[in-house]
Protein backbone atom coordinates (compact mmCIF):
# COMPACT_ATOMS: atom_id res chain seq x y z
CA UNK A 1 0.00 0.00 0.00
CA UNK A 2 2.90 2.53 0.14
CA UNK A 3 2.95 2.54 -3.43
CA UNK A 4 -0.80 3.64 -3.31
CA UNK A 5 0.06 7.38 -4.06
CA UNK A 6 2.47 7.04 -6.91
CA UNK A 7 -0.07 4.79 -8.71
CA UNK A 8 -2.52 7.24 -8.24
CA UNK A 9 -0.48 10.01 -9.54
CA UNK A 10 0.28 7.64 -12.71
CA UNK A 11 -2.99 7.35 -13.27
CA UNK A 12 -4.57 10.66 -13.06
CA UNK A 13 -1.43 11.45 -15.26
CA UNK A 14 -2.21 9.11 -17.68
CA UNK A 15 -5.88 9.94 -17.76
CA UNK A 16 -4.69 13.22 -18.24
CA UNK A 17 -2.43 12.65 -21.17
CA UNK A 18 -4.85 10.62 -22.89
CA UNK A 19 -7.78 13.16 -22.65
CA UNK A 20 -5.85 15.70 -23.40
CA UNK A 21 -4.17 13.79 -26.58
CA UNK A 22 -6.49 10.82 -27.61
CA UNK A 23 -9.59 12.61 -29.43
CA UNK A 24 -6.66 14.47 -31.53
CA UNK A 25 -4.86 11.22 -32.40
CA UNK A 26 -8.10 9.51 -33.54
CA UNK A 27 -9.05 12.45 -35.31
CA UNK A 28 -5.86 12.19 -37.11
CA UNK A 29 -5.67 8.37 -37.51
CA UNK A 30 -9.41 8.69 -38.77
CA UNK A 31 -8.80 11.71 -40.75
CA UNK A 32 -6.01 10.28 -42.87
CA UNK A 33 -7.82 6.89 -43.49
CA UNK A 34 -11.38 8.81 -44.84
CA UNK A 35 -8.69 11.23 -47.07
CA UNK A 36 -6.98 8.11 -48.58
CA UNK A 37 -10.35 6.77 -49.47
CA UNK A 38 -11.56 9.93 -50.91
CA UNK A 39 -8.04 10.13 -52.95
CA UNK A 40 -9.07 6.45 -54.27
CA UNK A 41 -12.34 7.58 -55.07
CA UNK A 42 -11.23 10.51 -56.95
CA UNK A 43 -8.66 8.35 -58.84
CA UNK A 44 -11.39 6.07 -59.91
CA UNK A 45 -13.40 9.22 -60.88
CA UNK A 46 -11.10 10.66 -63.04
CA UNK A 47 -10.30 7.83 -65.05
CA UNK A 48 -13.87 6.94 -65.92
CA UNK A 49 -14.66 10.79 -67.07
CA UNK A 50 -10.74 10.97 -69.07
CA UNK A 51 -12.72 10.14 -72.23
CA UNK A 52 -14.27 13.85 -71.98
CA UNK A 53 -12.04 16.91 -73.25
CA UNK A 54 -11.83 19.92 -71.32
CA UNK A 55 -10.45 23.26 -72.08
CA UNK A 56 -10.25 26.73 -71.10
CA UNK A 57 -10.73 29.82 -72.20
CA UNK A 58 -7.63 29.77 -74.40
CA UNK A 59 -9.13 26.74 -76.66
CA UNK A 60 -12.33 27.19 -77.88
CA UNK A 61 -14.35 24.51 -79.15
CA UNK A 62 -13.56 24.50 -82.90
CA UNK A 63 -9.73 23.72 -82.00
CA UNK A 64 -10.73 20.12 -80.67
CA UNK A 65 -12.64 19.43 -83.87
CA UNK A 66 -16.16 18.88 -82.72
CA UNK A 67 -19.38 19.21 -84.50
CA UNK A 68 -21.70 20.77 -81.41
CA UNK A 69 -24.94 19.99 -82.20
CA UNK A 70 -26.25 22.41 -79.01
CA UNK A 71 -24.22 23.28 -75.85
CA UNK A 72 -25.51 23.35 -72.24
CA UNK A 73 -24.29 25.02 -68.79
CA UNK A 74 -22.28 22.47 -66.31
CA UNK A 75 -21.61 23.07 -62.96
CA UNK A 76 -19.88 20.86 -59.67
CA UNK A 77 -19.36 22.15 -56.62
CA UNK A 78 -17.68 21.34 -52.59
CA UNK A 79 -17.93 22.64 -49.96
CA UNK A 80 -14.41 21.66 -47.70
CA UNK A 81 -13.31 22.08 -44.18
CA UNK A 82 -10.21 20.66 -42.47
CA UNK A 83 -10.69 17.88 -39.98
CA UNK A 84 -10.07 18.83 -36.40
CA UNK A 85 -6.81 17.59 -35.57
CA UNK A 86 -5.39 19.58 -38.44
CA UNK A 87 -7.70 22.87 -37.56
CA UNK A 88 -5.72 22.54 -34.40
CA UNK A 89 -2.46 22.06 -35.83
CA UNK A 90 -3.39 24.94 -37.83
CA UNK A 91 -3.65 27.37 -35.20
CA UNK A 92 0.07 26.42 -34.13
CA UNK A 93 1.35 27.28 -37.83
CA UNK A 94 -0.50 30.75 -37.69
CA UNK A 95 1.53 31.42 -34.47
CA UNK A 96 4.80 30.42 -35.99
CA UNK A 97 3.80 31.59 -39.43
CA UNK A 98 4.62 29.77 -43.00
CA UNK A 99 2.99 28.05 -45.59
CA UNK A 100 0.28 25.46 -44.33
CA UNK A 101 0.81 22.35 -47.10
CA UNK A 102 -1.75 20.35 -45.71
CA UNK A 103 -4.30 23.08 -46.44
CA UNK A 104 -2.79 23.23 -50.21
CA UNK A 105 -3.76 19.25 -49.91
CA UNK A 106 -6.94 20.12 -49.28
CA UNK A 107 -7.90 22.56 -51.67
CA UNK A 108 -6.60 20.30 -54.57
CA UNK A 109 -8.79 17.45 -53.57
CA UNK A 110 -11.43 20.03 -53.33
CA UNK A 111 -11.03 21.54 -56.68
CA UNK A 112 -9.81 17.70 -57.64
CA UNK A 113 -13.80 16.72 -56.81
CA UNK A 114 -15.36 20.20 -58.01
CA UNK A 115 -14.27 19.14 -61.11
CA UNK A 116 -14.98 15.70 -60.99
CA UNK A 117 -19.13 16.71 -60.01
CA UNK A 118 -19.24 18.59 -63.34
CA UNK A 119 -17.78 15.63 -65.86
CA UNK A 120 -20.10 13.67 -64.03
CA UNK A 121 -23.34 16.22 -64.80
CA UNK A 122 -21.82 16.81 -68.20
CA UNK A 123 -21.35 12.76 -68.40
CA UNK A 124 -24.88 12.32 -68.02
CA UNK A 125 -25.65 14.91 -70.78
CA UNK A 126 -23.41 12.62 -73.44
CA UNK A 127 -21.12 15.83 -74.09
CA UNK A 128 -18.38 15.86 -76.55
CA UNK A 129 -16.10 17.95 -74.30
CA UNK A 130 -16.38 20.79 -71.63
CA UNK A 131 -15.15 23.85 -72.96
CA UNK A 132 -14.88 27.50 -71.05
CA UNK A 133 -14.19 26.00 -67.62
CA UNK A 134 -13.68 28.25 -65.02
CA UNK A 135 -13.01 27.49 -61.17
CA UNK A 136 -13.83 29.77 -57.81
CA UNK A 137 -13.23 29.44 -54.99
CA UNK A 138 -14.79 31.43 -52.01
CA UNK A 139 -14.40 31.29 -48.08
CA UNK A 140 -17.39 30.07 -46.19
CA UNK A 141 -16.50 30.87 -42.27
CA UNK A 142 -13.56 33.18 -41.59
CA UNK A 143 -10.82 31.88 -39.56
CA UNK A 144 -11.36 31.96 -35.78
CA UNK A 145 -11.39 30.18 -32.69
CA UNK A 146 -14.35 28.90 -32.58
CA UNK A 147 -15.05 27.14 -36.52
CA UNK A 148 -12.30 26.29 -38.84
CA UNK A 149 -12.21 27.82 -42.24
CA UNK A 150 -14.77 26.16 -44.48
CA UNK A 151 -14.53 26.95 -48.74
CA UNK A 152 -16.46 26.51 -51.38
CA UNK A 153 -15.00 25.81 -54.90
CA UNK A 154 -17.23 25.53 -57.81
CA UNK A 155 -16.38 24.41 -61.41
CA UNK A 156 -18.04 25.01 -64.11
CA UNK A 157 -17.99 25.42 -68.17
CA UNK A 158 -19.64 24.72 -71.12
CA UNK A 159 -20.74 20.97 -72.21
CA UNK A 160 -20.69 20.52 -75.77
CA UNK A 161 -23.45 18.04 -77.05
CA UNK A 162 -23.55 15.99 -80.06
CA UNK A 163 -25.79 16.96 -83.29
CA UNK A 164 -27.98 14.03 -81.94
CA UNK A 165 -28.59 14.96 -78.38
CA UNK A 166 -29.09 18.50 -79.20
CA UNK A 167 -32.90 18.76 -79.54
CA UNK A 168 -33.43 16.40 -76.64
CA UNK A 169 -34.62 18.69 -73.47
CA UNK A 170 -33.37 18.45 -70.01
CA UNK A 171 -35.43 16.47 -67.68
CA UNK A 172 -36.67 18.03 -64.65
CA UNK A 173 -34.05 17.35 -61.41
CA UNK A 174 -31.42 16.99 -63.81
Amino acid sequence: MEDAPGIMAFLVTAAILLFAFGPPLVGLLVGRYIEKAHLRSLDEAEAALRTIPVTDTDVPASKLGLTPGGAVFVVGSVVIAPDAFRGMLSKLRLLIGGEMRWYNQLLSRGRREALCRMLKQAHSRKAQAVVNVRMEVSSITFWDARRPPMVEIIAYGTAVLPVSDAAVPEQAGS
